[in-house]
């Protein structure tokens, strides 16, 4: 072998054990097959999680930083509109495990005037629908307490895929 050809080599080694390094998960990434739910960051960013259900009752959470992903999957549950992730991973920074589905189709004025209860002077509640249905929203997930209230100042999400009806 050429001197070229081992320095070539050597890089490409180097790069491949590098980029191993920078997407290291915790579980393999899966794909869009099965998935019937998807709900991602409410505020873009470093650091972001989504999350997605898939019909064989399984999910999979995500955190993405700024050099990679770490992933990581369980069991959910569903009861009407809460979803329940099992299991859920300690290294994912959630204050809880458990979520309220709150699908833009099935909500009225009062809960546009809730979520967006310090910019009511501003906007109109119907003007706040049409915002959070341009950005291609269906719906927010929030986190429940332990008494069972929404969590509303705390990490919530957006749905950009919402199947579960059709699925469960």
């Amino acid at each position: 072998m050429r001197a070229s050809q081992i320095s070539l080599l050597l890089l490409l080694s180097f790069v491949m054990a590098l980029s191993a390094c920078l997407t290291f998960t915790s579980d393999e990434i899966r794909g869009d097959e099965g998935k019937v739910f998807h709900a991602g960051p409410s505020t873009p960013g470093i650091g972001s999680l989504y999350f997605g259900l898939y019909s064989d009752k399984t999910y999979q959470i995500c955190s993405s930083g700024g050099i990679g992903q770490s992933c990581y999957s369980g069991n959910y549950e569903l009861n009407k509109d809460t979803l329940t992730l099992k299991n859920l991973n300690k290294d994912i920074h959630l204050n809880s495990s458990r979520f309220l589905i709150k699908r833009y189709s099935e909500q009225d004025s009062t809960y546009w005037k809730w979520k967006y209860r310090e910019y009511n002077n501003v906007h109109t509640w119907s003007e706040y629908k049409w915002e959070d249905s341009v950005i291609g929203g269906t719906g927010d997930v929030y986190q429940l307490n332990k008494q069972n209230e929404t969590m509303k100042d705390d990490i919530h999400f957006i749905i950009r895929l919402d199947s579960l009806k059709t699925n469960n």
